[in-house]
């Protein structure tokens, strides 16, 4: 743009930028149950053009319902006392085009600080804890022998020239949609600049037909050692039921056919190159108190799910393919003894499907393999 002055004879120019349009998107959203077992949602929108209106417009269950109108907030709260393993949103931007998603209803994982760099001394550092949207982070600096303060706030933590006095013990503490729920992380800063101790790990577990199903990613060049361990109690008892040595990069996975008949604890026990160890998060799977059991398989036309409870359950039931598509999801309330029918549903192919069953009071989740003829 070129401007004129008259006044002083001068031309003063300016550019714009016109970037190329795209469509509001909202995957990068989230639903999570909270701590007084009400569910909160955020809506993060990539593209579109900002103001956006935010609404709710389906749910599984669909009753009760909790459609909304359109709102300019991003975050909902939903505490009717019902169960929903999925809510469906929409957003409008600005030029009116729209997006739909829906959202899976997911317990919040633990929470891991990770360093950008080496620990090393008259070098930066920056502590950081994975980031949600909507969600508030404190962190603080353990003053011994029982008092902290207030360092920074953000999912990161900045020390730009690292000294013997910033070494100690620091907090991050994690708040999603005002206090819904609230996390813990900690880390030690010792300062050690040498060979680092291998970055904790995420360990995820599932439990699938009468087995434990545990994966984690090995994504540190430095970790050579995992030891997987369980125990029925969270404070000790730990055994170590499978080594993986020099795992190197990718998912690992590991299938525990023996696990107790209590709740099981696991944790992953990291030793590194130079035999520092650290400890991943630890994984609760609860001894199933419902009896889910299915028929036949290999499976002609119809797939059977019986079902005995001592008391009802709700629970949502979906397959997918392998390439993990959506093939069927129904949610089924206040079952205790039962005997569910699934129809082949056109387009199944022969094959091998997952079934997966998530009990929505407990969050437990159970996955079978069927086959179909």
């Amino acid at each position: 743009f070129d401007t004129y002055i008259n006044d002083c004879n001068k031309h003063v120019f300016d550019t714009v930028v016109v970037t190329a349009y795209q469509f509001p998107g909202l995957t990068s959203s989230k639903a999570f149950q909270c701590d007084n077992q009400s569910y909160t949602v955020t809506a993060s929108v990539t593209g579109g053009r900002a103001p956006y209106m935010y609404e709710i417009f389906g749910s599984v269950p669909a009753a009760p319902s909790i459609v909304t109108a359109p709102q300019a907030s991003p975050a909902f709260t939903i505490n009717n006392g019902a169960s929903y393993s999925l809510i469906r949103l929409r957003v409008v931007d600005a030029c009116g085009n729209a997006s739909l998603y829906d959202v899976n209803v997911l317990p919040l994982s633990n929470f891991l600080v990770f360093t950008d760099s080496l620990e090393c001394f008259n070098h930066s550092l920056t502590l950081r804890v994975d980031s949600i949207a909507n969600a508030t982070y404190n962190w603080y600096k353990r003053i011994v022998p029982n008092d902290s303060v207030l360092v920074g706030t953000g999912p990161s933590y900045y020390v730009p020239n690292l000294t013997p006095s910033d070494t100690g013990r620091y907090f991050c503490i994690i708040s999603i949609n005002n206090s819904c729920v609230i996390k813990f992380a900690n880390y030690k800063v010792s300062g050690w600049c040498g060979t680092v101790l291998p970055v904790p790990v995420t360990l995820h577990g599932e439990k699938m037909d009468n087995a434990n199903r545990l994966y984690w990613r090995a994504d540190n060049a430095s970790s050579n050692v995992y030891h997987l361990q369980r125990s029925t109690n969270s404070l000790f008892g730990f055994e170590t039921i499978k080594v993986v040595n020099d795992a190197g990069n990718g998912e690992i996975f590991y299938k525990d056919i023996n696990p107790p008949v209590n709740d099981s604890y696991y944790r992953l026990k990291i030793v590194g190159k130079d035999g520092g160890v650290d400890y991943s998060n630890l994984v609760l799977l609860k001894k199933s108190v419902t009896g889910i059991s299915i028929y036949p398989n290999p499976i002609n036309s119809v797939l059977y799910i019986s079902v005995n409870s001592p008391q009802s359950q709700s629970f949502s039931v979906s397959i997918n393919n392998l390439a993990g598509q959506l093939l069927f999801t129904k949610t089924y309330t206040n079952i205790q003894d039962a005997v569910l029918t699934i129809p082949r549903k056109p387009g199944m192919g022969s094959g091998m499907y997952l079934l997966t069953i998530n009990f929505l009071r407990s969050n437990e989740k159970q996955v079978f393999k069927l086959m179909y003829r």
